[in-house]
């Protein structure tokens, strides 16, 4: 998460958060996930789970994809899963 792309908002006598990058990192997350379908067997595992670990410290729409991505990997390659349970505690 960039700090650069949040912005406060007034609305009235309100302020708003704005996160500009949030619909990019949306994209950015959903792509991951169908990378677990397409093509896990180019990715390195490892790395993977880093920036899902990263996700699951975001937005909440973002800890949803990456909830969903902990799941399935969880199913398709348990192992590694495994070795990294550090960023599930």
């Amino acid at each position: 998460m960039d700090r650069d792309l949040i912005r406060e908002v007034e609305m009235g006598p309100f302020k708003h958060t704005v996160d500009d990058g949030l619909d990019i990192r949306k994209a950015a997350y959903e792509c991951m996930y169908t990378l677990l379908d397409s093509c896990l067997d180019k990715v390195d595992i490892f790395e993977f789970i880093n920036h899902v670990e990263t996700g699951l410290k975001d937005h909440y729409d973002i800890k949803m994809l990456t909830y969903l991505m902990v799941a399935r990997l969880s199913q398709i390659c348990p192992g590694a899963v495994f070795q990294s349970k550090n960023f599930l505690c």
